[in-house]
């Protein structure tokens, strides 16, 4: 049970620091503005994976509820509410991760370099 909210919300840190997988290849590989096309395309497409890990972790849990685990004697429900938190998390980290790119006031995704580049700002 408390397994599901460690990866879940591990899942969440790994996205708001960059830690998750990614085809970091392709980006280094990219010339700059076809980069920023596919940087926006995947913290695009993470947050919309974490919107929907929300919406159908939510739906899983109220289907759920009225159930009750034998041992313990809670709501079933509660096995998928770590799915809802954790794609709302990951949702509101990569859209923070896109907005900061889209404004301008972070360069690439954290954690990002590109190759030959000095880390220092």
């Amino acid at each position: 049970f408390l397994m599901s909210w460690f990866i879940l919300l591990g899942a969440a840190v790994g996205v708001r620091e960059s830690d998750h997988l990614g085809f970091e290849v392709g980006l280094v590989l990219s010339p700059p503005p076809l980069r920023a096309v596919l940087i926006v395309l995947g913290e695009g497409l993470v947050c919309a994976f974490g919107l929907a890990m929300l919406g159908y972790g939510w739906q899983l849990a109220a289907g759920t509820w009225s159930d009750r685990m034998p041992i313990i004697g809670i709501s079933r429900g509660w096995d998928y509410v770590p799915i809802a938190v954790g794609g709302a998390l990951i949702a509101l980290f990569a859209l923070e991760k896109l907005l900061l790119f889209v404004t301008g006031e972070q360069q690439a995704p954290l954690g990002f370099v590109h190759f030959g580049e000095s880390q220092e700002a």
